[in-house]
């Protein structure tokens, strides 16, 4: 069969824990679909046709990822939200995909998840986006203002992934799906979330950088960002809230330390679940147990953390303890 396309926005964002360990354990042929455009077409019409919020989401990652037509899944995104307005995890996919399409309106998107979701920053990240490519450095002031008095930058990882994957596997009247196996939609919905649920986050990382941020304000918001995304629902964005923070705190400070702290604590948790990625897919209960974490969790921090307590495996990385091999997380 053949082997999963990786696009480059997935690439970015290898970072995120649940993608690297499941796609890992899932690299054997017969874990993988082989489908044509007009297969996934086909499943894709089916979703729609049910006409629920979940069917209209998951046909949105199909559009979106599988069949890259950005506009249809748009449609499915906003088809959704008119049938179940209060999404915000599918406000924030049509916002982001919104983000790379020539001429579609940012603004009233961004509106929408911030009136339903009003402490994620991620609601102005589309602003930023724009301003700094049309060079508005006003507009880029604001919108990276706005992101500072954030509460978190949340991507909605453990809430797309469980509904889209239930979604998936739930039976129809529809002509039998290789996607009905637990195992092989949960690799796909991965791969779909990972090249559309990511946004760019180069926008945030440039903001806070060189001249910039000699300017006292910019300096403080992008303090105030760094935690930020170190409250968000993904390792990535804690990464880039990371790396910010050794351009904007001094390296003898305890907010400095804080944030190396996550790379070390990354590395930790990947090291100590390495050795059980194979389990992941050895059976349908086992691949259960797996999405269980994340219906459970708003952070795929704590999922994977949940998952060392049931290994019997400290959470916390001992005082003596160093990475055996450095994990890469981002570019």
């Amino acid at each position: 069969m053949r082997h999963l396309k990786m696009p480059r926005k997935y690439l970015a964002g290898l970072a995120l824990v649940s993608a690297a360990i499941f796609l890992c354990a899932c690299t054997s042929p017969e874990r993988r679909t082989e489908l044509e455009p007009g297969e996934w077409r086909q499943i894709a019409v089916v979703l729609e046709g049910d006409g629920t919020a979940d069917t209209l989401v998951s046909a949105a990652l199909i559009r979106g990822a599988a069949l890259k037509d950005s506009g249809a899944a748009l449609a499915d995104l906003d088809r959704a939200l008119r049938v179940t307005p209060q999404q915000p995890d599918a406000a924030w996919l049509a916002l982001n995909i919104c983000i790379d399409m020539p001429g579609c309106a940012q603004a009233p998107r961004g509106a929408r998840l911030r009136e339903l979701d009003p402490s994620n920053a991620a609601a102005s990240y589309a602003a930023l986006t724009e301003a700094r490519r049309n060079g508005d450095v006003a507009a880029e002031d604001r919108a990276l203002a706005a992101m500072a008095d954030a509460k978190y930058f949340d991507l909605y990882w453990s809430r797309l992934l469980t509904r889209s994957i239930d979604t998936l596997v739930r039976p129809r009247g529809s002509a039998q799906s290789p996607l009905r196996d637990l195992r092989l939609a949960s690799v796909e919905a991965l791969g779909w979330l990972a090249a559309v649920d990511i946004p760019p986050f180069m926008s945030s990382s440039d903001t806070c950088k060189g001249d910039r941020l000699k300017r006292d304000d910019v300096a403080d918001w992008c303090r105030k960002l760094t935690f930020v995304y170190d409250n968000s629902d993904t390792y990535i964005a804690q990464m880039f809230g990371a790396a910010t923070a050794t351009r904007v705190w001094n390296s003898e400070s305890p907010e400095r330390a804080r944030f190396s702290g996550r790379q070390r604590e990354y590395n930790y948790l990947r090291e100590m679940t390495a050795p059980y990625d194979d389990t992941v897919h050895v059976s349908v209960e086992d691949t259960q147990r797996w999405l269980n974490r994340f219906r459970s969790n708003r952070s795929e921090r704590d999922a994977y953390r949940a998952w060392l307590t049931e290994l019997g495996i400290a959470t916390e990385p001992p005082a003596d303890w160093a990475p055996r091999k450095t994990v890469a997380t981002s570019r």
